[in-house]
Parts: structure tokens; C-alpha cells; sequence
């Protein structure tokens, strides 16, 4: 049981150095690391495909009773570098392979770390892993000077500054479809992008309608969301629907 802990641990240590670099490079944007966290193929590249590698490399060195140590180091980073290569060979792929190579390896520091330490075990098996749990959670979006306005015939805000997503809810019966188009007036220069969400908060397609209309028919009924995003941006949004019920 101690050995599985350990394993743990070092994919809470993965995942650790993971926030910890992403922190850095966004110039700690808590926005930014709270949306990457919150990405399950991360926790399960970590705590899924890591940990079955892990196991099974434990595995093979028991059964052939290998004493080699840097087996399990080369075979953990190679594990890291070639799954991507199951979505083809290209220049991502490699890429991709390299950098999960990389916390590959810090994952087996951090298991033979915990294998020694209790603590060690206990704080990156369980404490940090919560803690980047709850961070993935929070919505760490800013918005300031926000005032909005709702009409049957569309939405419309102002701002003085947004940054992270705002979520507009709209209720649509089964058949009924919503047309909306979005006008984002950046006064600074910043970014902005939508996007739109079903019931249980996943992207979905929409179908593109002409003059910069989109449109989205739901299969069944629910609360949906148009989904705004800003990243430093000042300005005004005003968006016009229709409702069509078919």
C-alpha cells in the first residue's frame, strides 16, 4: 500500500510542478492556471495513464526481478513521450511527447521522494492535490465596472475591465431553437472570443447561419449558456436572438 501511496505522490508531484510552471509562464494568472487545472485529460494523464504505467513497470521489475535503477526512470519518460503518438506522428505529437517526458521524470522524483518521507507521501498524494482540486473549481474571473442588460430581444454590458468568462443562461425546450449574433466592441485592444455551452456545461457546435449569425437547436430541455471570454479587455458586448420553436 505504501508503494501505491508513493505512486500517488508522484503524480500529485507532476501536477504540482505542472501549476507551478504554468503559474510562471502566466505571469500568475489565476484564471489561466485555474482553467488548465481544470482539464480532466490532465488529472487523468497524471493520475490515470501515470499511475497504470507506474504499476506496471513495478510489475515487470518484480517478475524478471530487474536491479537496474535506471529502468524505471527511462521507462516512465518513455511511456510520457509516446502516448501522444497515438494520435499520429507530426510535430505536436513530438513536441508533446517531450514535455510529458519531462514531468514523467518528475513524477519518479517524486514517488522515490515519497517512498522515504511520510510527509512527503502524505502532502503530494493528498494535500496538494486537494488544494489543486479546489483551485480548478474557483472561478477566478475579474470583472469590473460590469453593468448588463437583459431584454427578450438579446443582451447587452458594459465594462471597464474583463477578464476571465461571463456565462449568459438561456432556457430552450426540446426542438425550440436560439439565433444569436455577438457584437464585442474592444475599446483597448484586448481579447475576447465566445462560445456556447449545453445543459451540462460542455461546447457544443453551432451552425453557422450567415451575417455573423449563429444558431443552435437543443435536443432536450434545459438551462444552455452563451459563454463570453475576455482577457483584459474593456469595452461593451451587445448580443441579438431569436427563439424559434419548431
Amino acid at each position: 500500500m505504501q508503494k501505491v501511496i508513493a505512486k500517488i505522490a508522484g503524480a500529485g508531484t507532476g501536477m504540482t510542478v505542472l501549476f507551478l510552471w504554468i503559474l510562471v509562464t502566466s505571469r500568475i494568472d489565476w484564471y489561466e492556471v485555474s482553467e488548465t487545472l481544470s482539464n480532466r485529460h490532465l488529472w487523468l494523464l497524471f493520475f490515470g495513464y501515470g499511475l497504470l504505467v507506474a504499476l506496471i513497470v513495478e510489475g515487470v521489475i518484480w517478475k524478471f526481478q530487474i536491479k537496474r535503477r535506471e529502468v524505471r526512470p527511462v521507462s516512465y519518460m518513455a511511456a510520457g513521450f509516446l502516448i501522444f503518438f497515438a494520435f499520429g506522428v507530426n510535430v505536436f505529437a513530438v513536441i508533446a511527447g517531450i514535455i510529458s517526458a519531462v514531468f514523467a521524470f518528475f513524477f519518479y522524483i517524486g514517488e522515490m521522494a515519497a517512498r522515504h518521507s511520510k510527509i512527503y507521501r502524505f502532502v503530494f498524494a493528498f494535500v496538494l492535490p486537494a488544494l489543486l482540486l479546489i483551485i480548478a473549481w474557483v472561478d477566478f474571473s475579474v470583472k469590473q465596472g460590469w453593468e448588463e442588460n437583459r431584454t427578450e430581444e438579446g443582451y447587452e454590458a458594459s465594462f471597464q475591465y474583463f477578464h476571465g468568462e461571463h456565462r449568459i443562461p438561456v432556457e430552450l425546450k426540446k426542438g425550440e431553437s436560439i439565433a444569436f449574433t455577438i457584437n464585442f466592441n474592444a475599446d483597448n485592444g484586448g481579447g475576447y472570443g465566445h462560445s456556447f455551452e449545453d445543459a451540462k456545461g460542455r461546447p457544443t457546435g453551432m451552425d453557422e447561419l450567415g451575417e455573423d449569425w449563429l444558431g443552435y437547436k437543443a435536443e432536450k430541455d434545459g438551462i444552455y449558456y452563451i459563454v463570453l471570454w475576455g482577457d483584459e479587455v474593456s469595452g461593451s458586448i451587445l448580443i441579438d436572438w431569436e427563439f424559434k420553436q419548431i
